[in-house]
């Protein structure tokens, strides 16, 4: 259903490819044994998306998730989760810096643009 993907021995996604999951969630980036692993992008049916570096079907790495309203971090993930330095822009285009541990952002602080 709307792969295409190289399927190697058995039948694993291996390379390039797009997904359309039963719930309305998009993958589209790159397979690697059937698991999402490189670069790609999560499209949610909500409107959210995750762009960037996926691992074992996880954000991991450098990314951008944006919320259905607009809002968004930049930054490192680990295993789906915001983890290390990055960048939060807010609904009202203010640019947040600092350090994000899962849902804490300690010492955030606004970036100021001169």
């Amino acid at each position: 259903a709307g792969i295409n993907a190289e399927y190697g021995n058995g039948m694993c996604r291996n390379g390039q490819g797009t997904h359309t999951y039963a719930n309305g969630k998009v993958y589209t980036g790159t397979w690697r044994d059937d698991v999402m692993n490189g670069s790609g992008s999560l499209t949610f049916a909500n409107g959210s998306k995750y762009e960037g570096e996926f691992q074992d079907n996880a954000f991991n790495g450098q990314g951008v998730y944006t919320w259905e309203d607009g809002s968004q971090y930049r930054g490192n993930f680990t295993n789906n989760r915001l983890i290390g330095k990055g960048e939060y822009l807010d609904v009202d285009s203010r640019v947040w810096v600092g350090s994000f541990q899962d849902k804490a952002a300690i010492g955030l602080e606004v970036k100021l643009e001169c």
